[in-house]
């Protein structure tokens, strides 16, 4: 929430989502750079995009593709709103700015809920798609862009992309991640809920959370990172990582690879079990299968371990 953190002033994050939880009469300082150069309102745009900066502090944002050629900012809220709480909009050369409404101090937030839609051409690669929710949750479809970077504090982010680099963060929620194409990197961070992710070619990938269960599938990735302190995890390869890690605290993990996969797994783990389908032989304290060239590595703490075997039709 870096770039959120930036724009809130006094008051910041935790005073809106009071005002949110009880429902009272509540200001607060929402203060951005170049104010007075943004519309109101919903808006169509015809210009050239390739970069989005949103931020949108309490309500969902969906982002969708559409057959036309130009992007569309519609917004609905619960009751009539001024011009001063609508979204507001800012096209800067190539980049459009989004914001959850004026920037000004002491705005007043009287029970408004709302909702953001943006529609952007299918055909649109964006170099850059930028999301900060503060309350909400955010749902993309189709979203092709080179750096995706999507974060909210409470909520969900559920995305179905193609990117080269992408990193999804919620502080409570849950992520979900459905990842076309190839990818350079794709990181995946939550404190507390739940991932589930979907990956065709990554060369590195790094997942952590402090409590949630994961399910992962991935087809061909070289380097493959996880870290939890309670939750447990279920990853299908279609192919073994080169390198991969794998740490829990109170996790139990279980790994689905083919049988024919060249692995040396060093396993170490304190209170727990290690169960395998591979064709592991033990040799100076690591399990080895075929040549061993691929190295994967595994530390948990309380929780049981599995390798088994992807059969044939799965």
């Amino acid at each position: 929430m870096k770039r959120l953190k930036s724009i809130l002033l006094a008051g910041g994050v935790a005073a809106l989502l009071a005002a949110l939880v009880t429902g009272c009469v509540s200001t607060i300082n929402y203060a951005y750079k170049n104010g007075d150069k943004y519309t109101p309102g919903d808006r169509t745009i015809s210009e050239k995009i390739d970069t989005i900066d949103i931020d949108y502090m309490s309500g969902d944002v969906n982002f969708s593709c559409n057959s036309t050629n130009t992007i569309t900012i519609k917004e609905t809220a619960n009751k009539e709103i001024s011009d001063k709480m609508k979204v507001h909009t800012w096209v800067d050369g190539s980049t459009l700015y989004v914001r959850y409404c004026a920037s000004a101090k002491s705005l007043d937030f009287n029970n408004i809920e709302k909702k953001l839609d943006i529609t952007v051409p299918a055909d649109v690669e964006l170099e850059n798609l930028r999301v900060d929710i503060s309350s909400g949750s955010f749902t993309g479809n189709g979203i092709i862009a080179q750096d995706l970077d999507i974060s909210a504090s409470s909520g969900k982010i559920d995305v179905d992309c193609t990117g080269k680099k992408i990193a999804l963060d919620v502080t409570s929620g849950y992520i979900g991640l459905k990842q076309h194409g190839d990818s350079d990197s794709i990181k995946l961070d939550t404190t507390s809920g739940k991932i589930k992710a979907e990956v065709e070619n990554a060369n590195k990938i790094k997942m952590s959370q402090t409590s949630g269960d994961v399910k992962f599938e991935g087809n061909d990735i070289k380097d493959f990172d996880y870290d939890v302190t309670s939750g447990d995890g279920n990853f299908k390869f279609g192919k073994a990582p080169e390198t991969s890690s794998f740490t829990g605290t109170s996790s139990d993990i279980t790994i689905y690879i083919p049988s024919d996969s060249d692995l040396t797994a060093d396993v170490d783990i304190n209170s727990g079990d290690f169960d395998y389908e591979l064709g592991f032989e033990k040799k100076d304290g690591k399990y080895i299968a075929g040549s061993g060239a691929n190295k994967m590595s595994i530390d948990t703490t309380s929780g049981d371990i599995e390798i088994n075997q992807i059969k044939a039709g799965e």
